[in-house]
């Protein structure tokens, strides 16, 4: 375990909040021994995980309701999350609930919509799906989804998104997520 600060921002003149946490890694859904890095990832990134455990309460924190029952296909879902530094949101589709072999077993598929199809990149990994019916968290999201690169472009700048109609980002069902919990205690 590791001690962490997660810092709340300063709010209409009073001043900002630190608590204290403990993180725990979860790599392949076990209990890491040390720092992990992206070069220990194997194959099961639904299986890969941090878990804050608060030491005290976060001040004028909004629990949010889980819900552990699979998402439906073409359910709306919003996805709030902190990519680059700043507070976006996303719409978006599930595309794909269903438990399948192969590359992304056991992950939600979504699709993001609207004009920007990758808005979900670089530091979103973690942020909650919400079920836009009964606004409760029903996924993790953990992937962004990517079309060929383009090879006249450096590959920095090569990102190119899916095609419309499919799949932009993956995410780890909540039920997963339980599991993975139940399992370290």
């Amino acid at each position: 375990m590791q001690c962490a600060e997660l810092r709340q921002a300063s709010q209409d003149g009073e001043p900002g909040t630190t608590v204290r946490v403990q993180l725990r890694v979860v790599a392949q859904g076990q209990p890491a021994e040390g720092p992990v890095t992206g070069a220990d990832r194997k194959p099961a990134p639904k299986e890969d995980v941090a878990i804050l455990e608060l030491q005290e309460p976060f001040p004028n924190a909004q629990v949010l309701d889980v819900r552990l029952e699979p998402p439906t296909a073409d359910a709306t879902v919003l996805v709030l999350g902190y990519p680059r530094g700043r507070m976006q949101a996303a719409h978006g589709t599930v595309r794909e609930a269903r438990d399948r072999p192969g590359k992304f077993a056991g992950l939600t598929l979504l699709e993001v919509e609207g004009d920007n199809r990758l808005l979900l990149d670089g530091g979103t990994s973690g942020a909650p799906v919400l079920d836009c019916r009964q606004g409760h968290v029903i996924a993790v999201l953990n992937g962004l989804l990517t079309g060929p690169s383009l090879p006249f472009l450096p590959s920095e700048r090569s990102v190119v998104p899916t095609p419309w109609g499919s799949p932009t980002n993956t995410a780890v069902p909540a039920a997963t997520l339980a599991a993975i919990t139940s399992r370290i205690r």
